[in-house]
Formats: C-alpha cells, structure tokens, sequence
C-alpha cells in the first residue's frame, strides 16, 4: 500500500537538516518516474515536486500545489 506525497512546504526547508538551500523539480505524468519511485519508494507516484537538500544531499517529493491551494 502506497502513502500519500507529503504537502508541499513553501518555506522549502529539508527535513532532515533543516537547512533552507532546497531545489524543487517538477515532474510531470508523462516523464519516467524511475529515479524518482527509487527516491521516494513506499509513496503513491503521480505528478509531484521532487525536492533536493543542498546542504546533506537528502532527497524526498512532495505533492504539486491544487488551484484550491493557491487561492
């Protein structure tokens, strides 16, 4: 059973170290999702931001925003 992608965080801090200096990459439907379900294993794979810590190299995704988020 799969988990949901956690929210994605605005603030872009890693969960790991906390350090502010993430990158988000978008991926979309229709781009192969190998590197990713490797990454982010045990969660349900969709569209999603995959994040990168700059700092201690810790990787994770996180859902797109919804319209009824951005409003």
């Amino acid at each position: 059973m799969t988990n949901p992608l956690p929210p994605y965080q605005k603030e872009g801090l890693c969960p790991k170290c906390g350090a502010g200096d993430v990158s988000a990459r978008y991926w979309s439907l229709n781009q192969p999702f190998a590197y990713a379900y490797f990454k982010c294993a045990g969660q349900e794979h969709r569209e999603h931001l995959h994040r990168a810590c700059h700092e201690c190299f810790y990787e994770w995704c996180e859902a797109v925003i919804t319209p009824e988020e951005e409003a």
